[in-house]
């Protein structure tokens, strides 16, 4: 089980840590703690049956130091949009005391600060016979020239659909979403080729169900 924590203070993230331990501390046989430095996703081109990879331009997402001031209604309205991003300004009016328009006006306004940075897919694979990995490296040598080569590969991969830097057991982290076990191997067999210096080992998850995806941390 994978899941990720939005806190504003380590104290936060030690209280949800203690709480999983009293609960299910016995069921639990080890546990590991990254903390992201920065991330991204990559559109899936893998879904329109590219011949060739090409550079793919991510979004990313990271901690700011600068701390963007918002107030309730934005909270409101950002809540509404991770839960279902095509939903209409019109029932999100229903739930904030503003006109519709004034709703948009706020979106615009919270995309163009950078506090939306963009609007995610989610895919049922099962529904489309294909198979979701995550994988997790350890890493040496990994100096920054290498973690942008590292990135450069993941950016051209179509079937690499999502990195991750993270101080902790694994500082790297990508997800991929092929049609068999076998692709994943072959493209497992090429990242270790062409990074054999700095990847120390992996390890690999194959998701077979998200069962919660929400990038808005409570208020």
């Amino acid at each position: 089980i994978a899941f990720a924590l939005h806190a504003e203070t380590i104290n936060e993230i030690d209280q949800v840590l203690l709480s999983l331990e009293d609960k299910y501390g016995n069921k639990i046989s080890e546990k590991v703690v990254n903390r992201v430095i920065t991330g991204e996703f990559f559109h899936k081109d893998y879904l329109l049956e590219h011949k060739e990879n090409t550079t793919r331009n991510g979004f990313v997402f990271q901690t700011l130091e600068k701390k963007e001031k918002i107030d309730e209604i934005d909270w409101k309205i950002i809540a509404k949009l991770s839960k279902n991003s095509r939903v209409s300004i019109i029932d999100i009016a229903k739930n904030v005391p503003i006109s519709a328009d004034a709703v948009g006006k706020r979106i615009k306004s919270l995309e163009k600060s950078g506090i939306i940075r963009n609007y995610i897919l989610i895919l049922d694979d099962a529904k489309l016979n294909q198979i979701h990995y995550k994988v997790l490296l350890k890493v040496h040598h990994f100096n920054d020239k290498v973690n942008r080569r590292f990135l450069q590969f993941c950016r051209e991969h179509q079937n690499i659909t999502f990195y991750n830097k993270n101080i902790g057991t694994w500082e790297i982290e990508i997800d991929l979403e092929v049609k068999k076990s076998e692709e994943f191997r072959s493209i497992m067999r090429l990242i270790k080729k062409e990074f054999a210096d700095s990847i120390r080992e992996y390890f690999s998850l194959m998701v077979y169900d998200v069962n919660k995806f929400d990038f808005v941390p409570m208020k």
